[in-house]
Order: structure tokens, then sequence, then C-alpha cells
């Protein structure tokens, strides 16, 4: 808990391998069931988020058309982008929610 803003927040991050996975799976709309989640519980102090951490390479999903930016916005993050890189825009996406 943030003693200043008095937040907390709970991310759930899954490491998980995309290459036949479709944007209708469940885990890949984890992202926005939490957000749900978080409105039915009413605490203005807890911010839910949810990541997937992958090493499958965008050109390597089969079931998948979107851009890599888009998959982004949808709290997909490619770990061969390099610890910097995909660590940042977890911490960005987390804190900015």
């Amino acid at each position: 808990m943030d003693e200043d803003s008095k937040k907390q927040w709970l991310s759930f991050i899954d490491p998980k391998g995309l290459h036949h996975i479709s944007l209708n799976h469940p885990k890949m709309k984890l992202y926005q069931e939490v957000k749900t989640i978080q409105e039915q519980l009413g605490d203005p102090g807890l911010i839910l988020n949810a990541f997937i951490v992958t090493e499958t390479r965008l050109k390597d999903m089969v079931n998948v058309s979107l851009e890599q930016k888009e998959l982004e916005d949808r709290h997909v993050l490619f770990m061969l982008a390099g610890g910097p890189v995909y660590l940042k825009k977890l911490f960005e996406g987390i804190i900015l929610e």
C-alpha cells in the first residue's frame, strides 16, 4: 500500500506461450474481467490489473492478427523485447491504471 495515496495495487501476471491462443481465450480477456471485479468491490483504494507476459514472437501467433501496440493495450507484453522494455511497460500499466 502506498502510504500517501492510500492505494493498493494487485496485479496478476501470467507467463504464457501464445502460439495457438486466440483473442477469445479467457486469459486474453482477464485484463478486462479484473476491472469489472474492481468496480464490483467498490474500494477506490484497490487497483486490480492482469497481464500476460510471453516469449512467443508476434509473428508466431497463428490466431491473432493484431499489431503489437494493440496487444500491449490488452496487457499482453513481449518478453523478447528485453527486461528493461517489457518491465517498464508492465509497471507503467500498473501505476497508470
